[in-house]
């Protein structure tokens, strides 16, 4: 099954742009989201905490974020994060396909749930893949990899 990302992109309103963590250069960002790649793949079921640095790693973190709840900033990230983000990259199909870049397609395989990353085209030339235990886990392990090998194209 051959999906479009751009649909899925208009529902996040394509401000997944990229890395958006401050400091650290573009090797430094890369080998981050290639790490983090690595350990959603190596996870074995959706993990909430885990959705949440995905979230951060792809989106980014605003300087100050106000905790409508308590009248207050928080001071942990992380909880943030758990409070407002409520990410769920690597539980839902339909969050996790928000992360393929704009002008990419993910293709699905569900016996062993595998992703790979592919060029719109002539020759679906693949850009990245992933294979994990569930299918959300496998096709946010291969966006990430895809954003990481299109860091510093134009």
């Amino acid at each position: 099954m051959t999906i479009d990302a751009r649909a899925a992109n208009e529902s996040r309103g394509n401000c997944l742009t990229g890395f958006q963590s401050a400091g650290g250069g573009e090797n430094e960002k890369k080998a981050a989201l290639l790490a983090l790649a690595e350990r959603v793949k190596a996870a074995t079921a959706g993990d909430g905490r885990l959705s949440v640095e995905v979230e951060i790693a792809v989106l980014g973190y605003p300087e100050k974020a106000y905790d409508r709840r308590s009248a207050s900033w928080p001071s942990d990230r992380m909880e943030f994060a758990r409070q407002w983000l409520g990410s769920r990259y690597t539980s839902s199909i339909d969050a996790a396909m928000t992360l393929v870049p704009e002008g990419l397609f993910a293709r699905i395989y569900g016996e062993w749930p595998q992703a790979i990353i592919v060029r719109g085209e002539a020759g679906y030339p693949e850009v990245s893949r992933s294979c994990a235990l569930t299918m959300p886990l496998a096709l946010t392990s291969a966006a990430l990899r895809a954003r990481a090998a299109m860091m510093g194209e134009g």
